[in-house]
């Protein structure tokens, strides 16, 4: 006793009583679960009123769909976005004996839901050449399930790439967004927010035939003359002022010779015409020509301070032929007489050139229509070139006075006017005025080749006798004719 003795009481008696045990009631219920589209479904439950030690297994798990979705019944986990139930069946324990514990398994279904799974847009990057129309946009997505690919997705509607590019924007602006927006698909919800761009690169120009002139030797290694070749390429509508420049030739002498040419653009005074930053062209290799220089120089005839043109004198005569340059080298004098074979001039086939010029001599020249070749070799031969010079001439014999008499007086050179008197000479042919003293006799007088007569014209004084002819000049006597009072 816990208080007070057995020695109270006389007798103590005992009844049996009965303990019943009772099976407990299980109740099994599924976990609720959300997962997303391509996710796997892990199928797990809690147990109520499982006694310490046991452990019950669920054999299936029964999918169903609710609301919207039609689904099942079926023990296959599904795969597509919805909402489904998930029943649980068929409890069993490790043996018999512990499923007698139980008077009663109940089973609790949970859900199931297949959220839509994200597609993250991604607009593929595009490069166009400035005024080029923008090809048709693509994307990229990230987040497809099942080794899925677009556009084979269950309810696919494809987004939509935008850019605010046009065939006018400007490469300054490059580079331009491209966005992807909107869309759809059964199992899955696009997301947008990734951007991409349009790069625009320039425009390349094509120039051909485009040239250098040929040009002379000149010393120098600059290139001839620039002429821009045609032009393509341009966008719809503009062009553009384009200045070429041409590199150095590589040496200065004659000879052909590779030039790149470099072109520099510039913008259209009307800057919606076009400008320089959107294009682009590229250097070309040009051949250009140095030609021997062709030196000027000039010839002339004379006698003494006399230019003597068309008509030169012959008959012991001097003519000056001079070649004036200002190139060093080397003149030689040739003459074809009436057509024939030119010859060189004697001591005139090599005159070197001093102080600017080269001077022949041509002495006793001969008579008639003459042509006069006058080539100059620069020393410099490879580099220049000179153009031959011709002089034509008509080449006569100069008159000359042998003697003068009064007609049938031997030696008498004196006589009043009237007078007839014979003169006597060379080359007479052609003569327009025979003259006493300066005064000039009237055209009554006749002449041969040889002989003239004429008559001492009023008052003639004392002095010499000159006679001109047509083509061969003037002669003047080196004696008087002395001019006398009529008596």
């Amino acid at each position: 006793f816990s208080t007070g003795s057995t020695a109270n009481y006389t007798t103590i008696s005992y009844v049996a009583g009965v303990l019943r045990i009772t099976g407990a009631n299980l109740v099994i219920t599924v976990s609720s679960q959300s997962v997303v589209y391509g996710s796997s479904i892990t199928e797990t439950f809690t147990v109520a009123n499982l006694n310490s030690g046991d452990a019950v297994t669920v054999s299936t798990f029964t999918y169903t769909g609710s609301g919207a979705t039609i689904y099942g019944p079926s023990t296959t986990a599904p795969t597509s976005v919805g909402s489904y139930s998930l029943t649980p069946s068929g409890a069993s324990f490790a043996n018999s004996a512990i499923l007698a514990r139980y008077a009663n398994i109940g089973f609790v279904a949970g859900s199931v839901s297949i959220l839509k799974a994200p597609l993250q847009l991604v607009p593929a990057s595009v490069s166009v050449v400035y005024g080029a129309a923008l090809p048709a946009l693509a994307f990229a997505v990230a987040g497809l399930q099942f080794s899925q690919s677009i556009p084979s997705i269950a309810g696919y509607v494809a987004p939509t790439c935008t850019s605010t590019y046009t065939t006018t924007t400007q490469v300054a602006a490059s580079p331009v967004a491209v966005t992807c927006s909107g869309g759809s698909a059964a199992n899955y919800s696009f997301v947008s927010g990734s951007a991409n761009v349009v790069t625009i690169t320039k425009r390349p120009l094509t120039i051909t035939g485009t040239s250098l002139a040929s040009r002379a030797f000149n010393g120098t290694t600059s290139p001839g003359a620039i002429t821009l070749g045609l032009v393509t390429g341009y966008a719809s509508g503009e062009t553009l002022p384009i200045a070429a420049t041409a590199s150095a030739y590589s040496a200065a002498t004659a000879g052909t010779y590779s030039s790149t040419i470099t072109y520099a653009l510039d913008n259209n005074v009307d800057s919606t015409k076009g400008l320089a930053n959107n294009y682009s062209v590229t250097s070309s290799s040009v051949n250009g020509i140095v030609t021997p220089a062709v030196s000027g120089f000039t010839v002339g005839l004379s006698q003494g301070s006399t230019n003597v043109r068309a008509v030169n004198y012959g008959s012991s005569e001097t003519i000056t032929v001079t070649a004036t340059t200002s190139t060093p080298g080397t003149v030689n004098f040739k003459v074809s007489i009436s057509g024939g074979t030119a010859t060189d001039i004697t001591g005139c086939s090599t005159v070197t050139v001093t102080n600017g010029a080269a001077i022949c001599l041509w002495v006793n020249p001969s008579i008639g229509r003459a042509r006069l070749t006058i080539t100059l070799a620069a020393t410099d031969a490879a580099n220049v070139a000179v153009d031959p010079q011709f002089i034509d001439a008509l080449i006569v014999a100069r008159p000359t006075i042998v003697s003068f008499q009064v007609r049938s007086q031997a030696g008498v050179t004196t006589g009043a006017a009237g007078t007839v008197v014979i003169i006597t000479g060379t080359n007479f042919t052609g003569i327009t005025s025979i003259r006493f003293n300066g005064v000039e006799a009237e055209k009554t007088f006749r002449a041969t080749s040889t002989q003239a007569t004429v008559t001492v014209p009023l008052g003639a004084t004392t002095g010499p006798i000159t006679i001109v002819t047509q083509l061969g000049g003037s002669v003047t006597s080196s004696t008087n004719f002395t001019v006398v009072a009529p008596g």
